[in-house]
């Protein structure tokens, strides 16, 4: 709260690291989120699937479950960038940028995923698609939770295909 826009969160550091190398950016304040519990987890919960912000493109990849159930998931992480951004990048750094390049948002959405944002003003969850954080320095990214709906779902084309 005390640099308010003036500060950059730092979770991979893919983007805000780039954007400070170039001078896009000069942020008063760079706050790391690695140390906060749970951010980079990625388990199953109350029928959701549920992503932390701060799991790694590869950690998600590679997760059995999201492998198993989630494969339009699974094959969107490992179609992402170069295995080092595989590795650093985070979802909620990939969804949170707002870049028409996030890899990972098309499956999500076909699995009607979920954003959940906690601020200040405390929690809320809209669904993925009508999430953008472009150009904005809003509460902190949480994570991202979507409902198993339907397993099987896969993408084609972008649509969602039962």
């Amino acid at each position: 709260m005390q640099y308010g826009h003036r500060a950059k969160i730092l979770a991979g550091g893919t983007d805000v690291l780039v954007h400070m190398k170039m001078e896009r950016i000069a942020p008063q304040a760079v706050i790391s989120i690695n140390r906060i519990p749970n951010l980079d987890r990625i388990a199953a919960q109350g029928g959701y699937l549920r992503i932390g912000a701060r799991a790694t493109i590869k950690a998600i990849e590679c997760d059995p479950l999201v492998q198993s159930r989630y494969q339009a998931l699974a094959e969107a992480c490992n179609s992402f960038s170069t295995t080092q951004v595989q590795i650093m990048g985070t979802v909620g750094g990939n969804l949170g940028n707002g870049s028409p390049a996030s890899d990972s948002a098309p499956a999500l959405i076909a699995f009607d995923a979920r954003v959940e944002i906690t601020g200040p003003d405390g929690k809320r969850q809209l669904p993925l698609e009508e999430f953008s954080w472009a150009g904005q320095d809003g509460p902190a990214k949480r994570r991202v939770a979507h409902r198993c709906h339907s397993a099987s779902a896969t993408v084609r084309n972008g649509q969602r295909v039962p």
